[in-house]
């Protein structure tokens, strides 16, 4: 092979190893009369050499005969043709080279490119640019899930952003799914559980020790009354939000007759004299003394009482 031919060739394939990957390249050098063409494909190397009297440029030639140029943009989305290689990435039969969005994320490769398109970003380090990686931040969130919107408005796009709803929860820990239906991923979504509060607020504690952080749990607490009904507040002012307060009045049982005994407890839980024969908890206070088990048990002796003095009547 000619000597200049030999320079040529380096230097069209140095950059990428692209005899290595597979790609079919040819290589064309004219000495002035002669010409030297060089066909690379997988695993073979073929020289031709010739005269053909032709004058043309020293170039490197990919195989559909576009050229391999370090100017050249073939799909102008600043990133140059020798950057993106003649693979293809997302298998949609288009070369990178060609192709404005190669990993079929839905972003643009312009975008994901960075400031500067000769030397792509990769934001994760894994050695793959963002504009050929399909989860840029390695968040195990995908581009296309996350989108190339700034949600949070902090400047960074949310497919390179740790945290793209900026409300303290890792994107890695929320995830992608939408458990509120409300057409946002977790990772995008204020509010992933639908509950009215804030995840920035619940946070991804698990006050109730049952494995479901506070920001997807409906009852935080664990106390039989959801969050949204409970809210954000301190009835009792003990510091404790009323969501993650087991002992607030909005998280005790019922008491329809505010006797101060609640519902599941009080033997005449309406206040109107009518008796509800229900298991009582002992221990409960009620109005006019006595738990509700002793209340019982004082109209149990009371009507065995009765049934005494009849019986003696008699």
């Amino acid at each position: 092979m000619n000597p200049k031919t030999t320079a040529l060739l380096l230097t069209c394939l140095a950059p990428f190893a692209l005899a290595a990957s597979g790609c079919d390249i040819h290589v064309l050098e004219n000495d002035g009369a002669c010409q030297d063409e060089v066909f690379i494909g997988p695993g073979l190397i073929f020289v031709s050499e010739g005269c053909s009297g032709e004058t043309i440029e020293d170039r490197c030639f990919w195989d559909d005969g576009g050229p391999i140029d370090a100017d050249c943009d073939s799909d102008e989305d600043g990133i140059p043709d020798l950057v993106e290689g003649d693979e293809d990435t997302d298998g949609d039969g288009t070369p990178d080279r060609l192709d404005t969005d190669c990993d079929g994320d839905g972003i643009d490769d312009a975008d994901e490119a960075g400031d500067d398109p000769t030397d792509p970003v990769d934001s994760d380090g894994d050695g793959t640019p963002d504009f050929q990686d399909t989860d840029s931040d390695d968040d195990g969130i995908s581009d296309e899930v996350e989108g190339g919107g700034d949600w949070d408005g902090d400047g960074e796009p949310d497919s390179i952003d740790l945290d793209s709803d900026d409300d303290g929860i890792s994107d890695e820990t929320e995830g992608g799914d939408d458990p509120d239906g409300d057409g946002l991923p977790n990772c995008l979504d204020d509010d992933s559980d639908g509950d009215t509060l804030d995840d920035s607020f619940e946070g991804e504690f698990d006050v109730d020790e049952d494995g479901v952080g506070n920001w997807l749990d409906l009852d935080s607490d664990d106390d039989g009354v959801d969050d949204e009904t409970e809210g954000a507040g301190d009835e009792d002012g003990d510091g404790v939000p009323d969501c993650y307060d087991t002992d607030t009045p909005s998280g005790e049982a019922d008491d329809d007759d505010d006797d101060g005994c609640g519902d599941e407890a009080d033997v005449d839980c309406e206040g109107n004299g009518s008796s509800v024969t229900i298991d009582s908890p002992e221990g409960c206070s009620c109005e006019g003394g006595g738990s509700a088990s002793a209340q019982v048990a004082f109209l149990a002796f009371l009507f065995g009482g009765l049934g005494l003095r009849r019986r003696i009547e008699h």
